[in-house]
């Protein structure tokens, strides 16, 4: 390389200092001005989708009350720790989802990972384990696709029977 550059005449040695600095200027262009320019509307545009899910769902949510004729008196099925990780996998199926992998933390922790499913399926999941059982949620990191699903990782913790 270095024989290359001391054979080469100064007009060819002008044309790559100025090739290599224009491809220098595209990529800082390409990979670091516009993602940085770009990633708050970004953000704006993943929270404003955020707080619309939570407005259908917190609607939902009513309607669902008012067709039940729910009172308001909550009856939570009290789990034993033999059915806490069949009852969460259980529910997954019925409601569409697919539990990619499941860790169990000892008999009443279970860590499961969702990696493509629709938010609104989601969240019914999620009222039904926490509103009908003795689960409640410890941890839940929600990260959204590009195609408007949900990237899910949740743990689950079974409450006192």
């Amino acid at each position: 390389m270095i024989k290359f550059w001391q054979n080469s005449s100064g007009r060819e040695k002008l044309l790559v200092v100025i090739a290599t600095s224009l491809l220098g200027i595209f990529f800082l262009w390409q990979f670091a001005y516009k993602p940085l320019v770009n990633w708050p509307k970004a953000q704006e545009r993943a929270l404003k989708q955020a707080e619309l899910d939570l407005k259908i769902m917190q609607k939902g949510h009513l309607v669902l009350q008012s067709q039940s004729g729910d009172t308001g008196k909550l009856v939570i099925t009290m789990l034993a720790t033999a059915d806490f990780q069949t009852t969460i996998t259980r529910l997954a199926k019925e409601k569409g989802l697919t539990i990619s992998r499941r860790q169990p933390a000892g008999d009443k922790e279970l860590t499961v990972w969702l990696e493509s499913t629709k938010t609104t399926a989601f969240y019914a999941w999620v009222d039904d384990l926490t509103g009908k059982y003795n689960i409640s949620l410890a941890r839940v990191q929600l990260n959204r696709n590009d195609d408007a699903s949900v990237r899910a990782q949740v743990t689950f913790v079974l409450g006192e029977t």
